[in-house]
């Protein structure tokens, strides 16, 4: 195929270092043509020449075309400027290039690949990367009745129907497309959120842990995570290990996180709240004993595959996850490599860290997980692949 991925962000955010370009080097590598088209805001060094000119010559090293346009901040006014530009754009990178394949990246990026497709006829690739409007909601930015999440779900149906294929991040959510949206199975394709397996494999090698007993939590600490409950978890720890630390890895923590975290009865040498790089998480998390991942519940957590899950056993770690998170659940309890619960009681918690206990107390827990991750979340021999067949597909080979 000969594609254009359209991606909502800048290509400097860690989202897509992580989450988007290695995929494509995958695409790439498999023999097809791919362009990536972002969008920038003021504050990226993007607008810099010298810098844009060394990430376009960085990324055609790596097999990928890379084009970008400005990001307006804003309200609906914003939004409608980038849907324009982005269209316009789509349609003349897609022409000049004569691409045959439009991937969006969640759903703004889909409005403007379904305009485009209306004018030149290229196929439509839809990447769901979960149920933007209900996660919304949830997080308490929108209301079920506001004007964002009406035309987000207008556009997730349009989207949903018109895809030439669909990719997923859970086996649950293509379910769910099949009973009540009516897809075709065949025409969806399951991509979890992967990491590079070898790479965390290697840093468990080489690190040690910095204090003795260490829990670690990578990723955003606002939203639908739920830091409260998850230092409620670490103090019900501590009851058993007296000297367990939390360490949150985190790109941008919020000041109130360290408050949250001493009222649940943490002091500060309890506790790190660090900033780090996507590059940098493979050796933090590498001396830990565990990851968490508590997230509130609800039903847009049936699309969800948190990346988080795949860097802990990757990393050898097992994982401690509330119920719910896409198919979260069955990887963790069918292979032993983790604790699912839904009870935050305190009660319930303390039942969670006898099993956990027992649980780090098996051998050879580290390599079970490692394999775990290797089957499930390798960026090359599961996220790379797939996604090759769903192009494979779509040229109905």
């Amino acid at each position: 195929m000969r594609s254009l991925y359209i991606c909502y962000f800048g290509v400097s955010e860690p989202l897509v270092s992580t989450q988007v370009v290695p995929y494509l080097c995958e695409l790439a590598r498999a023999g097809h043509t791919i362009h990536l088209l972002t969008f920038e805001p003021q504050s990226s060094r993007v607008h810099e020449a010298e810098f844009a000119a060394s990430t376009m010559q960085r990324l055609v090293a790596m097999g990928v075309t890379w084009h970008w346009r400005s990001y307006h901040k804003g309200g609906f006014t914003a939004k409608l400027a980038d849907f324009l530009s982005g269209t316009w754009s789509i349609l003349r990178i897609a022409r000049t290039n004569k691409l045959n394949l439009l991937h969006a990246r969640s759903h703004v990026a889909m409005a403007m690949a379904l305009a485009a497709s209306w004018f030149n006829g290229a196929k439509v690739l839809f990447d769901i990367r979960g149920l933007q409007a209900e996660e919304y909601v949830d997080a308490g930015i929108w209301t079920s009745s506001s004007f964002g999440y009406r035309i987000t779900k207008w556009i997730e149906r349009k989207g949903i129907r018109r895809a030439d294929h669909i990719v997923v991040l859970t086996e649950l959510f293509k379910q769910y497309l099949v009973e009540h949206e009516g897809r075709q199975p065949e025409k969806i394709t399951v991509v979890p959120c992967c990491v590079d397996v070898a790479k965390f494999a290697e840093s468990a090698k080489q690190s040690a842990p910095t204090k003795p007993f260490t829990v670690i939590y990578a990723g955003t600490i606002t939203g639908l995570y739920l830091l409260p409950e998850m230092a409620a978890f670490v103090m019900a720890l501590r009851q058993h290990i007296p000297g367990a630390f939390f360490h949150i890895l985190s790109g941008s923590p919020p000041v109130p996180a360290h408050q949250i975290l001493r009222s649940a009865g943490l002091s500060d040498d309890q506790f790190m709240i660090e900033r780090v790089t996507p590059e940098e998480i493979a050796a933090r998390e590498a001396g830990a004993k565990y990851g968490l991942c508590f997230l509130k519940p609800s039903f847009s957590k049936i699309a969800c595959s948190p990346t988080k899950i795949a860097e802990y056993l990757a990393a050898g770690l097992p994982v401690v996850c509330t119920a719910g998170a896409g198919d979260t659940d069955a990887i963790l309890t069918k292979n032993r490599v983790g604790l699912v619960f839904s009870d935050l009681s305190k009660d319930g918690m303390s039942k969670c860290v006898d099993d956990l206990i027992r649980l780090l107390s098996e051998p050879g827990l580290r390599e079970r997980c490692q394999k775990v991750a290797r089957e499930y979340f390798d960026m090359h021999e599961v996220g790379g692949k797939r996604y090759a067949v769903a192009y494979r597909v779509l040229e109905g080979k």
